[in-house]
């Protein structure tokens, strides 16, 4: 019973291993790689923290839909408000997994209750209030009730002497329920403390997805990066914005704010920073090359008019 408990605990984590590496985003690895980043050499703090932005931001550029069309536009619509459709290319596809084994994990917790409910239970005292009951004696000082394990019973068995066959019914002691009491007093415990603390999680998880709280953290860490820095110039909330819907995405901000948990808030507001650079830059060459394509065309446009023209005029000659 023990060892079919210990594995559906453990089956959650062997799909998030499974699924989380097909991102793109090696989590594990990132977070290694930040874990004690701040004890290190400066130099090598800073290549380091260089890498590990070029490894983000190659993984993000990775994931990005670059197909046009009304569908692909209102699809990405979709994915920003509701997280759905759930995909690689929609920046949801790390943070919805996370999610659904959140919710494994939960309902591993209420299943396991209920399964030792099942197990344990008799036609009068239940389980699922097992662990309250037993405060309650404790409270009350006195002895906790041992329906569920009994340690004294009545046991039944059979004596041959010659042909005949006696029953006997006589009293016996169960000092192995001694263990299981306590062993199962300390599960219900421990299980009734994990569901409330994978609620507690998941709500908080469920806060975090929303775009205005995602941009508040990332705002947060480049105001301090500004400041650091004596930047007087003002960041602009629109971009950074975008910088997050846009670019980070669900992901993204998930994948920092894991980070965030490994390490201090000097380092990953240094990892933000430099994403920021990166945004921007990538922000500027694509201006850049659409305005010279504007006037590339503007000017083949100006061209072919006076060609026109030319000819026009040829022809009245």
């Amino acid at each position: 019973m023990l060892l079919l408990q210990s594995l559906l605990f453990y089956f959650p984590n062997i799909i998030w291993g499974s699924l989380n590496n097909a991102q793109g985003i090696d989590i594990n690895r990132m977070v290694l790689l930040v874990s004690g980043i701040e004890h290190i050499n400066p130099d090598i703090r800073d290549k380091s923290i260089k890498f590990l932005c070029r490894h983000f931001d190659r993984a993000l550029a990775y994931q990005r839909e670059y197909r046009r069309g009304r569908l692909r536009k209102c699809l990405q619509t979709m994915s920003k408000h509701f997280c759905f459709p759930i995909g690689k290319v929609y920046g949801n596809y790390l943070i919805s997994i996370y999610v659904i084994v959140k919710l494994l994990y939960l309902s591993n917790a209420i299943g396991q209750l209920w399964l030792m409910n099942a197990f344990l239970s008799t036609e009068k005292h239940s389980y699922y209030f097992y662990g309250i009951a037993v405060l309650k004696d404790v409270y009350l000082r006195q002895q906790p009730d041992t329906r569920l394990f009994p340690r004294v019973t009545l046991c039944d068995f059979k004596i041959r002497q010659l042909q005949n066959v006696h029953d006997y019914t006589v009293q016996c002691t169960l000092p192995i329920n001694l263990f299981n009491e306590k062993i199962y007093i300390y599960l219900w415990f421990h299980i009734c403390m994990v569901i409330i603390l994978s609620m507690w999680g998941l709500i908080q998880l469920l806060w975090q997805l929303f775009t205005s709280n995602c941009t508040s953290y990332v705002l947060h860490y480049l105001r301090v990066m500004h400041r650091a820095r004596q930047n007087t110039t003002q960041l602009d909330q629109k971009t950074v914005r975008r910088f997050v819907t846009d670019y980070l995405r669900s992901d993204g901000v998930f994948t920092l704010r894991v980070m965030g948990k490994n390490t201090n808030d000097v380092i990953i507001a240094e990892v933000i920073n430099h994403l920021y650079e990166y945004y921007l830059r990538t922000k500027a060459k694509t201006e850049q090359s659409r305005a010279s394509l504007a006037r590339a065309g503007s000017a083949t446009s100006f061209h072919g008019k006076n060609c026109n023209r030319l000819s026009t005029m040829l022809e009245d000659v």
